[in-house]
């Protein structure tokens, strides 16, 4: 086995599957193709989520291929935010990260974000690890809102399946700013604002996701709490909605929502966050939500101090 001739570096907080897609294209090869050449055509990887599941038979070949640091490609993966937006887990679904649906190499569900002007600035186009994270909806550098799918077609985001665009080879000049249906660029989708709550939590959660601890109303917290916490707010928040979701799903969990009804959320959510815990207590008392509603059962560490004694 050889060294591949085009070893990509990654680009500041790349996705796993950006890199890898990079990778296959700047060697010359359709994705699909590159992979089952050298991992061999047994080898899962379009068909389930790599960049939550990042299994050690891929990283370490990544790693023999292009002589890049281990360390530095296993923090493309989703699982590089263990401990800090989830807690360990074994699920098909990671608290906090929005889910693909995998369907053979398709996908039925709306996983990957993508900032327009993200896109349009970038020499080489790529995806951000934070973009699938489900708590964002609007680029905390832009303050726009944030794309599930193409904006012409309303087709997911599978920039894996970009390079179909010719069926015998890769297409020349070829990135994955483009919807893998109807090739549309994804950069020139309309930019739309967002307002001044949602930019201020957005910034917040990229804030928490790379430094140790945020602060609420000047109180220092670890980011994994603020994160558990967060949770906890934004699942009650879904509870007092009930019947106004509009989500075809049995589950109310943030990461299976539709994008209208994240929004929504999220939109509410950035209001509670303000003038911490005024706004937050004076929503509770005027709706008569329970403050059951918002301490978690779903984790095993319980309620965050930061989020209980508000209550007390």
């Amino acid at each position: 086995m050889e060294i591949w001739p085009v070893h990509l570096q990654p680009l500041n907080d790349e996705l796993l599957s950006s890199w890898m897609i990079r990778l296959a294209h700047g060697n010359g090869y359709k994705a699909h193709d590159f992979y089952a050449h050298y991992f061999g055509r047994q080898t899962q990887i379009w068909n389930r989520d790599i960049d939550c599941q990042a299994p050690d038979m891929i990283i370490n070949r990544l790693h023999y291929f292009t002589k890049q640091n281990i360390d530095n490609i296993r923090h493309l993966s989703m699982k590089s935010y263990e401990n800090i937006l989830f807690e360990h887990s074994n699920s098909a679904v990671l608290k906090g990260v929005l889910s693909i649906g995998i369907n053979h190499r398709l996908r039925k569900r709306y996983g990957l974000q993508i900032c327009p002007m993200c896109l349009k600035e970038d020499k080489v186009p790529y995806f951000r690890k934070y973009w699938r994270v489900s708590y964002l909806i609007s680029c905390p550098t832009h303050g726009i809102q944030l794309y599930d799918r193409c904006y012409k077609c309303s087709f997911p985001i599978t920039p894996h399946r970009v390079d179909m665009i010719e069926k015998s080879k890769l297409a020349t000049n070829l990135d994955i700013n483009f919807c893998s249906k109807c090739f549309t660029k994804l950069s020139n989708a309309p930019m739309i604002k967002v307002n001044e709550n949602l930019k201020i939590m957005s910034k917040f959660i990229l804030s928490a996701l790379y430094k140790e601890y945020v602060f609420i109303s000047s109180d220092p917290i670890f980011a994994n709490l603020f994160f558990l916490g967060l949770r906890g707010i934004i699942q009650g928040y879904i509870r007092n909605l009930g019947n106004e979701s509009s989500s075809q799903t049995n589950s109310r969990a943030i990461e299976l929502l539709e994008f209208s009804d994240r929004l929504k959320v999220l939109n509410g959510c950035a209001n509670l966050l303000v003038n911490w815990p005024k706004n937050f207590l004076d929503y509770t008392y005027q709706y008569k939500h329970p403050y059951t509603n918002f301490i978690s059962k779903n984790s095993s560490n319980g309620t965050p101090f930061w989020l209980y004694k508000v209550f007390r």
